[in-house]
């Protein structure tokens, strides 16, 4: 009898445990599954109710737009904006880049993104647009693509010079150009010459065009001062000086009563910011802060600009890509004026050469030349700007529009 009780209180005790332990694994389950729930629906809520007001994507660049109603009479292109602008506006999506940003960086001491190379020193460096390559010099020009490149420029500064305008092409160069100590040791350059030395050579022995490298200027001022940003792809406002003083000389055996502007015409500001366009894509801009120096006139500026400075500043993201004009209003007689085709490196020598026109007008077209432009401006000097990483793009055509 003692041996039956005994044995079913066991079985019963043992009927407990493994209730105790299913109602357990069954809590266990359902917090799974809503945190799983939660993961995958926080963010479309997120997106929804407009909850994720944390932070910016501190990208360069334009966020994808909703879909518009007229968009659902193309259903596969309503399919493909309606994709885009959920990858690039989910709720909390700011916050998981920076959180996988952190992550990869404090535990595996590594950059978040294949287009940004962590240097020394807390610099950052571009590596998609194959800039790397192009500082290894592994990629240079075959005969006939610099052969189309130089024939580009040619073509454009043969037509200018029939309608009596004068041509620069100024070469802007990359930071990893002008800061190689500070990439990485495993970067080293494996070639003699980069597609920039190699363009500069074909321009000067087979061509009339006059094109500045501003190299040599860069590397002497950078013992100096620091001239790019540390943390984006491109010069600060002394590296847009020091060019800025050599486009002007050159334009002087053509418009002989153009000097630039003497370094005490401004005073050196340093300001803590957060960091530029290379910290924004690994989704740090605000750890990656750095100095960003800057020049501001000691005078008041003579261009005015449509639209203002402030403007662009203020809404660099949305008018970034459109034509900016200065004029100068008082005391321009004599003055010349100009078309300046540039891309973003452009962007930090408006103010300095604004002053030396009557009117520029500044468009934004890369590496491309619209002749267009120059007709309907009927300028006395085009200027144009191209920045070494584009040398790696396909070789362009001598105009876009007309001729």
């Amino acid at each position: 009898m003692n041996e039956v009780l005994t044995a079913t209180t066991s079985d019963a005790r043992g009927s407990g445990d493994g209730n105790g332990r299913d109602a357990f694994t069954a809590i266990v389950q359902r917090v799974l599954i809503a945190a799983f729930l939660g993961a995958i629906g926080l963010p479309a809520l997120g997106l929804a109710l407009h909850l994720d007001r944390g932070g910016s994507s501190g990208e360069n660049r334009r966020l994808a737009p909703p879909p518009e109603l007229a968009d659902l009479l193309r259903p596969g292109h309503f399919l493909y904006t309606f994709k885009q602008y959920v990858q690039d506006n989910f709720g909390f999506r700011s916050r998981l880049v920076r959180w996988h940003s952190l992550v990869t960086l404090g535990l595996l001491r590594s950059s978040p993104s294949t287009n940004v190379v962590l240097g020394k020193e807390r610099w950052l460096f571009q590596a998609n647009e194959h800039v790397l390559e192009d500082y290894q010099c592994v990629r240079p020009y075959t005969d006939l693509e610099l052969g189309r490149w130089t024939e580009a420029f040619e073509r454009r500064r043969a037509w200018l010079e029939e309608r009596g305008i004068r041509y620069l092409v100024v070469f802007a160069p990359n930071t990893s150009t002008i800061y190689p100590e500070q990439l990485p040791d495993r970067l080293r350059r494996l070639g003699p010459k980069s597609r920039m030395d190699q363009l500069c050579e074909a321009l000067r022995a087979t061509t009339p065009v006059r094109a500045l490298d501003l190299r040599p200027a860069l590397l002497a001022a950078k013992a100096r001062e620091r001239l790019y940003h540390t943390t984006d792809t491109h010069w600060n406002d002394r590296g847009a000086f020091v060019a800025y003083t050599e486009i002007v000389a050159a334009l002087t055996p053509w418009f002989p009563a153009e000097r630039p502007l003497p370094r005490d015409a401004f005073d050196a500001v340093a300001q803590d910011a957060i960091g530029g366009d290379l910290a924004g894509q690994i989704g740090l801009a605000d750890e990656y802060r750095e100095e960003w120096l800057r020049l501001v006139p000691r005078a008041p500026r003579r261009a005015v600009f449509t639209p203002s400075l402030e403007e662009q500043q203020r809404h660099f993201k949305v008018i970034s890509d459109m034509e900016h004009v200065a004029e100068v209003r008082d005391g321009a007689s004599g003055l010349p004026r100009a078309v300046m085709f540039r891309d973003s490196f452009g962007t930090a020598l408006l103010p300095f050469l604004a002053e030396h026109f009557a009117r520029i007008r500044f468009d934004w077209v890369d590496e491309r030349f619209d002749a267009g432009v120059v007709e309907s401006e009927q300028p006395q000097l085009v200027i144009q700007e191209v920045t070494e990483r584009f040398l790696m793009r396909d070789p362009p055509k001598a105009f876009v529009g007309r001729p």
